[in-house]
């Protein structure tokens, strides 16, 4: 199989940075391509200390880095390679992705450069990975409407371990006559409640016609970036965003081989293919 090319919008996020970390460690995917809000010499230098202690894509691969939010024209040398910065014009980004063969876009970022990520996708007719929080009504819409034309996958959940913890707790659900309730705890700042819980309430309505009750918090430390969930007896820990990331990519390689369905892919879709 030959390497899913990969751009990743947020690529300074707390997700994308671990993404550089690990790509390396994931077969056939590299990330050539990142787009962030705001770029500046030490963003830049930053983004090629990492590839260049990580490997991340090998020493003879050149990496192209894009911002959305800046009218000029950056030009800087770093060990070696040229990393370019610009505002994002979406004809230019379109033939930018379709010479460099562009496979995939991840996009971790915020909803203020979301419409751009999801007309480039659409217009290079990429797979789209949507993994940005707190978007609008209409910007939802947008993305069904998307769905349509392009791979989309928006699952409200990307961590393969979660993924363990949902199926278990609808079948929990299934044989349980007792009213449960799915207690989540997060990191101070975490939106509440979680996609995690919208999709569990979801599967377990769909399966039962059950209703279950969520109770969410956010008091827990910052520092290790905990989420704790606890259906019953059935509970799930995650830490930190490496895990996550580590998943994205994974979920990148697989959807780079799907044809739009009309509406979004999630875990459920491509489980079989995923190689745990």
């Amino acid at each position: 199989m030959k390497d899913v090319k990969i751009a990743w919008s947020g690529i300074t996020g707390r997700t994308g940075m671990e993404a550089l970390a690990r790509v390396k460690d994931v077969s056939n995917v590299k990330i050539v391509a990142g787009l962030m809000r705001n770029a500046n010499y030490t963003t830049s230098k930053l983004l090629a200390d990492i590839i260049y202690d990580g490997g991340a894509c090998g020493m003879t691969c050149r990496q192209g880095w894009f911002e959305l939010g800046v009218a000029d024209y950056l030009e800087r040398d770093f060990l070696g390679w040229t990393y370019k910065t610009l505002r994002l014009d979406l004809e230019y980004g379109k033939a930018l992705f379709t010479t460099l063969g562009m496979d995939v876009i991840v996009d971790f970022s915020h909803p203020s450069v979301f419409d751009t990520v999801l007309d480039l996708a659409v217009r290079t007719h990429v797979p789209l990975i949507s993994g940005t929080s707190g978007l609008g009504v209409k910007q939802m819409n947008r993305l069904q409407e998307a769905a349509k034309e392009i791979p989309i996958f928006r699952g409200g959940n990307f961590r393969f371990k979660v993924k363990k913890f949902l199926d278990d707790a609808v079948a929990l659900a299934k044989d349980s006559d007792s009213n449960l309730t799915l207690y989540e705890n997060f990191y101070e700042g975490k939106s509440l409640p979680s996609e995690t819980a919208e999709v569990l309430r979801r599967k377990i309505q769909e399966a039962t016609g059950k209703v279950i009750d969520v109770s969410s918090r956010a008091d827990l430390s910052k520092e290790d970036l905990e989420c704790q969930w606890q259906f019953g007896n059935v509970a799930c820990k995650t830490e930190g965003f490496g895990e996550l990331a580590e998943n994205v990519l994974q979920i990148a390689r697989i959807m780079v081989t799907k044809k739009p369905k009309g509406s979004f892919y999630e875990l459920d879709d491509i489980w079989e293919e995923v190689n745990l």
